[in-house]
Order: structure tokens, then C-alpha cells, then sequence
């Protein structure tokens, strides 16, 4: 596989698809489809959370942190 190859310290553990699918069922969940469907910055900061799985790690935190700052601004994922 292609990331094993380029990312060999790390350990794979779950799929990328599932991941994915997970978030988009919480969007659902918390009643967040319509406006996930309409606004195009929220499209676009929900689909990048899926993408902190292949950050390295020691970047993690910051990335999430400019992911959330695009979430926070939606009603719904203040209480996050």
C-alpha cells in the first residue's frame, strides 16, 4: 500500500473510509446536514477532519486547531 510505504513508522489501525462515513452519520446525528449541504466552508472544513488521520503526529494539534476555527463559527458545533 502506498502510505505504508511513505509513512512506515506509523501504525495503520481502522479505514480511511469508515472514518469518513463516521463523520458524515455525526452530521446527521446533531442535525447538521441541511446547512453541511448549503454552506461551502463548512463542506469544505467537515471533509478536512478525516484528513487529520494522515498529519504527523507532531503536527496534529495545530492543524486541528485551524480546522476548528472554520467549525466554530456554526451554532451547532459550539457545544464541542
Amino acid at each position: 500500500m502506498l502510505l505504508e510505504q511513505h509513512f512506515q513508522r506509523q501504525q495503520s489501525t481502522g479505514c480511511y473510509f469508515h472514518l469518513t462515513q463516521s463523520v458524515l452519520r455525526k452530521i446527521n446525528e446533531i442535525s447538521m446536514r441541511e446547512d453541511y449541504e448549503k454552506d461551502d466552508s463548512l463542506i469544505v472544513a467537515i471533509c478536512c477532519l478525516p484528513a487529520l488521520a494522515i498529519v504527523p503526529s507532531p503536527d496534529v494539534t495545530e492543524v486541528f486547531l485551524i480546522l476548528t476555527d472554520n467549525l466554530l463559527g456554526h451554532k451547532r458545533c459550539q457545544s464541542f
